[in-house]
């Protein structure tokens, strides 16, 4: 099972500037997690009234993203090139009244001395 953090990219229903998360769950695929999310919001009592809108919402605007968890194995980039590293913790970022305002960041043992924090879109699987 792997993690999934499910986010709204529509910016016309939320109140955060940007991409809203929904929730987080495990899941064996991006689907599945998405179906979870869902299922836990209460989502088939809204979908009775417009069917058919609700469903091309959910599926023009979630998305499910892994988040990698303690002990896995990421490439990063150090000093000049990819790195194999493990992760060590995912820090979500600094939120303000509510709203994401810091960058999310892995930090990254990459065999030195010291960890090192690479922002969330720099990460990549091996």
């Amino acid at each position: 099972m792997t993690v999934y953090k499910v986010i709204d990219t529509d910016i016309s229903m939320n109140y955060a500037i940007g991409e809203e998360v929904i929730g987080s769950v495990e899941a064996d695929s991006p689907n599945e997690a998405i179906a979870k999310v869902m299922n836990d919001l209460g989502v088939d009592v809204l979908s009775a009234f417009d069917p058919e809108g609700y469903k091309a919402h959910v599926l023009k605007h979630l998305k499910a993203v892994k988040i990698w968890v303690r002990g896995d194995k990421v490439q990063v980039p150090h000093k000049g090139r990819m790195t194999t590293g493990t992760v060590v913790r995912h820090d979500p970022g600094e939120s303000y009244q509510g709203k994401r305002v810091g960058t999310e960041f892995y930090v990254v043992d990459v065999g030195e001395y010291a960890s090192i924090k690479v922002p969330k879109h720099k990460v990549r699987n091996i």
